[in-house]
């Protein structure tokens, strides 16, 4: 089911699937990918609990082994939502426990501010042991936003260009392990659709906001996230699709070549029993 909330500068719709974003509006124009065949079918999904995919889409937990699909489940589940407070439940059950063998609660609350949306990913521990897990977003905005301007009309821009590291992601699109420098242009990227031939751009080291520029240089989206110690850039690759995401991840892709133990993989969260961890980001639309 879609709920719909709104402010005077914002009109937003939110899915129960996945309690995922599908729609910003702002005076007429629409900012979110609408999932339009025949590129990426999803609009801003949530990414809980693993960033990206496993090496066979696999891990292994205290000597048994589990699947787990590309970016967890979170982005297939059935929040239930509190109309009052804006926010999508979920909890750990007996289907979660399958591929996910933890006790866990993930409420996911947007909040209007002006022209910002921001979003909030809470994951309590219910269990007794330490939970592991990594967290990110993955919203697409449509590019060109004006139908008088081209997808090259547009620049990514981040505060610390000149300090930027790229990810290296195997032929796999796992994670390599390595890094290298990315160059920026006085911070800014321009776009072109085969900057994704291979696959998405992860950075480092870039700041904590990126914006989507348009010709003119004005920002049409800003994505502030103090948290995220990678930044994915991404399209559907070796195509022309209309849009990309600009995504915060507390996380990484699996490792290429090994089924890591869950714990292993980097920048794994281990939340103690009792405790809560909210992965916090703004979107602020121009």
């Amino acid at each position: 089911m879609i709920h719909v909330f709104s402010n005077e500068r914002l009109t937003v719709s939110a899915d129960e699937l996945g309690a995922e974003i599908c729609s910003v509006k702002m005076n007429g124009t629409e900012y979110i990918w609408q999932g339009e065949p025949p590129y990426w079918s999803s609009h801003a999904i949530n990414l809980f609990p693993v960033c990206g995919r496993m090496f066979e889409g696999k891990y292994t937990w205290r000597g048994k082994t589990f699947e787990l699909m590309l970016h967890g489940f979170a982005r297939t589940t059935n929040f239930i939502w509190d109309q009052e407070k804006n926010i999508f439940h979920t909890e750990s059950n007996e289907q979660t426990k399958k591929v996910y063998p933890f006790d866990f609660s993930l409420d996911i609350q947007y909040e209007l501010r002006d022209n910002t949306l921001v979003c909030r990913d809470i994951v309590k521990n219910t269990g007794n042991d330490p939970l592991p897990f990594t967290i990110g977003a993955h919203p697409g905005f449509r590019v060109p936003l004006r139908e008088d301007e081209s997808f090259e009309d547009y620049v990514i821009e981040v505060e610390n260009g000149r300090n930027a590291l790229r990810r290296v992601i195997s032929e796999r699109h796992l994670d390599s392990g390595m890094n290298e420098p990315f160059a920026f242009e006085k911070d800014t990227l321009k776009l072109k659709h085969s900057l994704f031939d291979h696959d998405g751009i992860f950075l480092q080291n870039i700041g904590d906001t990126v914006s989507l520029k348009d010709k003119n240089g004005k920002a049409r989206v800003v994505v502030k996230c103090g948290q995220a110690n990678y930044w994915g850039i991404w399209q559907d690759p070796k195509t022309e699709a209309p849009f990309v995401c600009i995504e915060p991840w507390y996380g990484m892709a699996g490792a290429d070549g090994k089924i890591e133990e869950f714990d292993e993989k980097i920048n794994t969260v281990s939340l103690e029993p009792g405790k809560s961890f909210t992965f916090q980001y703004q979107i602020i639309f121009g």
